[in-house]
């Protein structure tokens, strides 16, 4: 069970095994991996064999390789749920030095092991009929039977079998022995001996946006971006269940003009009831403008309800579209812009 420790300038949930504060460095990198996520975007890893490392490029800039994988696998923890840890790449690697990624495939001669071997195909000149063995590589430009020059190797040429040669014991063969080579100590060993290491990406899962981290994430997002416009913010969450939770940000600048942005997120459907406990905040609070954030889904009645108390309702399905509207109508309706200061009007 995920429960409030405390409201101020960051906000920390815990349960039994961990715990996400909102006022340390993590902040950012959690908000940014949701973003991403929430726009349909999964989090790929580049794979360095080189250097030995798989890094995530899209989140390099606000954290290092072992920060973001510690935060990712927490949040794709059964505990959380938020995330879906999917497998992007399997690599078989070395047994004997498991921590070095770089292994190659080598092909050799099954009779002498030497590795000194060509491929070697059997092709067929469609027009003529001839038939001659070719180097897989080369393909000729003229056939040795009729002479005609070949213009269009795919349509003229056929290939009909397959095998190899070994330059070392002159031996053919259709079938190679396969070794997988370790890179850094140099020698061979059996692929069925590899250790396979598994290369995580990460996207979001279908119920993530109903999480409270969600919803505590969007509400770091727009506080920074409000904040930038030169705004002041104050933020509150309440878990009223397992399955709804909602923040408030009060926002407010230099003249005393004020609104509450109300983020209500809810398995269930969205009703007049979720609604009216946004009027009665609007009437204590008395803002200037009052914004409902519905995540998930909102029946037809609220909206219309919301919408005779002026209220406006954001019902966007991603982090940067429900941003940039409760962004816009707060610019808006306070004269300034989503970059900071007057907007000159």
């Amino acid at each position: 069970m995920l429960v409030k420790e405390r409201v101020g300038e960051g906000t920390r949930f815990s349960n039994n095994e961990f715990e996400l504060d909102f006022s340390t460095s993590e902040s950012e990198l959690i908000v940014h991996m949701i973003d991403l996520l929430s726009s349909n975007q999964d989090i790929y890893p580049v794979i360095d064999f080189e250097n030995n490392e798989f890094s995530y490029p899209s989140l390099l800039e606000i954290g290092d390789t072992s920060e973001i994988l510690g935060i990712l696998e927490k949040l794709a923890s059964e505990k959380f749920s938020i995330i879906k840890r999917v497998i992007h790449e399997r690599i078989p690697v070395c047994p004997d030095h498991p921590q070095y990624l770089a292994a190659v495939l080598r092909l050799y001669c099954p009779s002498c092991f030497s590795s000194d071997i060509k491929k070697l195909h059997l092709i067929e000149h469609r027009s003529c009929g001839y038939i001659e063995e070719s180097d897989h590589r080369l393909i000729p430009k003229k056939c040795k039977y009729c002479n005609k020059t070949i213009q269009d190797p795919i349509t003229e040429i056929r290939k009909i079998g397959r095998w190899y040669h070994c330059n070392k014991c002159k031996s053919k063969f259709d079938k190679c022995e396969f070794k997988l080579h370790c890179i850094k100590y140099d020698h061979d060993f059996d692929i069925s001996q590899s250790i396979i290491i598994d290369i995580p990406a990460y996207r979001l899962r279908s119920c993530g946006r109903l999480s409270p981290f969600y919803t505590v994430a969007l509400m770091t997002k727009l506080k920074t971006m409000l904040e930038s416009s030169g705004l002041k913010v104050n933020t509150s969450f309440k878990l009223k269940s397992e399955t709804e939770h909602r923040g408030l940000l009060y926002v407010f600048n230099s003249d005393k003009s004020s609104a509450i942005v109300d983020i209500l997120n809810s398995e269930d459907e969205i009703g007049d009831e979720q609604v009216s406990s946004t009027i009665v905040k609007a009437l204590h609070l008395s803002p200037n403008i009052t914004i409902f954030v519905g995540i998930g889904n909102i029946s037809k009645k609220a909206q219309i309800m919301a919408e005779n108390h002026r209220i406006s309702v954001v019902t966007e399905d991603t982090f940067e579209k429900i941003s940039s509207a409760v962004v816009r109508i707060i610019a808006s309706a306070f004269g300034v812009n989503s970059h900071g200061g007057e907007s000159g009007e």
